[in-house]
């Protein structure tokens, strides 16, 4: 058995034990590296990229640690130029385990509580059924994992499930919305971010379900009619992040003068 044989053997088993040794910077890490490679086609990261989030939401985490252990398991590759990556021969099956991790995730809503999997399976037929849009994907659609894609105007909107996010880039072609924990200490690194890249303002989204906050100035009418769906079927009201909207006021980017 080679090399690539063995790591998606034993792949399930792996993902378990960084569960189970609450590794969760290194389950981030895969997730950042999946979405760079997979939805926005890039050959990898670099370590130095991620290093400045992970210390923000994994403070007593070390993260040469987690990126060691995902090198010895096999999971990513570490190239002469410093770039991290899944290796390509098990890029797809790890993406699809992880997917089946994050979307039998349970989260307890106002209604229910129910996988966030099946969330986004009852949003697709809201869409179809409430807001007659279209919820499949057409040929040539964006390579997603983890979540969907629902096309409003021949434009992409995607919702993706996803740790607490260290890969933080719009896409070029897709409004893109991650389902996502904001961490405290998180929400001052997003804004700072949000507040210097017009760009991710625009195109990029952010919802904690859990926490009752978003990050959205996007203009996706499919991001609204999420919103709407929370609260009309779930009955959970997503408020701003009031530190994105401190941010936006002292970076000029918002005000609140009348006239």
């Amino acid at each position: 058995m080679n090399d690539s044989a063995k790591i998606l053997t034993e792949m399930p088993g792996i993902l378990a034990t960084l569960i189970k040794e609450e590794k969760a910077s290194a389950m981030s890490i895969l997730g950042a590296l999946l979405d760079a490679q997979i939805v926005l086609r890039k050959p990898g990261l670099a370590g130095k990229d991620l290093e400045p989030l992970l210390a923000i939401f994994y403070p007593g985490e070390e993260p040469d640690l987690s990126i060691r252990c995902l090198l010895g398991f096999g999971l990513i590759r570490s190239e002469e130029s410093a770039m991290l990556a899944v290796p390509e021969e098990i890029k797809l099956p790890l993406a699809r385990e992880m997917e089946m991790l994050l979307k039998t995730k349970e989260i307890r809503l106002p209604s229910k509580t129910l996988r966030l999997g099946s969330l986004l399976d009852e949003f697709e037929a809201y869409c179809r059924d409430e807001c007659r849009i279209d919820a499949e994907p057409q040929t040539g659609a964006i390579p997603i994992w983890g979540g969907k894609e629902i096309r409003l105007s021949g434009r992409s909107h995607l919702q993706l499930i996803r740790p607490c996010p260290l890969l933080i880039r719009p896409h070029e072609n897709a409004f893109l919305l991650l389902l996502s924990q904001i961490p405290e200490a998180g929400g001052h690194a997003l804004a700072d971010l949000f507040c210097a890249d017009s760009a991710l303002r625009q195109r990029m989204a952010f919802f904690d379900l859990e926490g009752g906050q978003k990050m959205n100035l996007t203009k996706s009418g499919v991001f609204v009619f999420f919103e709407r769906f929370l609260m009309r079927v779930h009955k959970l009201r997503l408020t701003p992040s009031g530190v994105l909207t401190q941010s936006l006021v002292d970076n000029g980017l918002l005000s609140f003068d009348k006239g």
